[in-house]
């Protein structure tokens, strides 16, 4: 039987095969981990769960919690892939270190950048239940589907996400005909703007878990743990100079949202030299200490060594220099690149 206390953090995971006395005095009262309450019938499930499978449930979870490409092909239905995905989300794992609190992170189009930036929403979401989130993006047309499509992973949940994360998406109704408890999908996802996940513990948070910001509408009222800039610029309103400086406007505006020990990631494509991109950049120049930059060019060649696109490649090392490849050990079974030689074909 699973303990209550069990830490849903780590791979390996220790389970107690005692009986827990809270359960057994009330075997149909809520599962608490970490300070959430599960709905019942799904607790029930967790409670009788062999040694075995109450590891396996807590494993699915770390890794939804630590690996947007597995959370958003196996728990959102998207296609990520490992290039280019696994080089982003080797780039955003770097807003955990102490120093750095802001990243701006440009790739081509068709690059599934929006994808990828929505799977890291619902990772930071799914470890951060009174998590506070703004999502800034270039016009209402934009965000609001940005939006309605991460909403949909929690309201229209596939049965692994109903699994691994029953307090996300379902809540407990007792039937009053049968005087017993069942788990029924929570329906009430706020408004086009805005939605909060159900296991939210903080009740007194009067910010959404998360909530659009776009040109035409920025509260200055919300206080953001994390606030992500995606498509800020794009095709629409990068044709003309009163265009761009509003969709800079836009950017300075969102700012001030960001509490001081939150993160702002941006992401996007460059339209026009001296774009919102280009402008953040140079903004970027007076605390160069809080920022990272990845800039991915559009077309790029292999190395004839491992196979992998030079964007695994740290190019500055020469083939004849190693290690080189500074993924590789991570990402390619423990094979090792001595260094980025290109097989010369885009």
């Amino acid at each position: 039987m699973p303990d209550n206390n069990s830490d849903n953090n780590s791979f390996e995971v220790e389970v107690n095969s005692g009986p827990d006395e809270a359960t057994d005095e009330a075997t149909d009262q809520p599962l608490v981990l970490d300070g959430v309450e599960f709905p019942r019938e799904a607790s029930q499930r967790i409670r009788d769960y062999s040694d075995e499978e109450y590891s396996d449930w807590l494993t699915g979870r770390y890794r939804a919690r630590t690996d947007p490409i597995w959370l958003g092909n196996t728990l959102m239905g998207l296609n990520l892939s490992e290039d280019p995905h696994r080089v982003f989300s080797y780039f955003l794992e770097k807003s955990h270190a102490p120093d750095v609190r802001k990243l701006l992170m440009l790739a081509p189009r068709g690059t599934a950048k929006t994808h990828f930036m929505r799977a890291d929403q619902a990772m930071y979401l799914l470890g951060n239940p009174n998590g506070r989130v703004v999502l800034l993006s270039g016009g209402e047309n934009v965000a609001v589907p940005m939006l309605e499509a991460l909403k949909r992973a929690f309201s229209h949940p596939c049965e692994e996400m109903m699994r691994l994360f029953p307090e996300y998406v379902l809540k407990s109704k007792l039937n009053k005909s049968s005087k017993q408890w069942e788990d029924v999908l929570v329906t009430d996802w706020g408004n086009q703007h805005s939605f909060t996940v159900p296991c939210r513990t903080d009740l007194s948070l009067p910010e959404a878990s998360l909530t659009l910001a776009t040109q035409e509408s920025i509260s200055s009222g919300i206080h953001a743990d994390r606030i992500y800039v995606d498509d800020l610029q794009n095709n629409a309103n990068s044709k003309t100079e009163p265009a761009l400086k509003k969709t800079f406007q836009s950017y300075l505006d969102v700012l001030p949202l960001l509490m001081p020990s939150g993160t702002l990631i941006v992401s996007g494509t460059r339209y026009a030299v001296g774009d919102a991109y280009d402008q953040i950049m140079q903004r970027a120049e007076g605390e160069r200490s809080q920022w990272r930059f990845l800039v991915e060019d559009c077309f790029c060649t292999s190395c004839l060594t491992c196979h992998n696109p030079e964007s695994f490649h740290d190019k500055s090392i020469n083939i004849l220099e190693p290690p080189g490849l500074i993924h590789a050990t991570r990402w390619n079974s423990g094979y090792e690149c001595p260094g980025f030689k290109s097989d010369d074909i885009v």
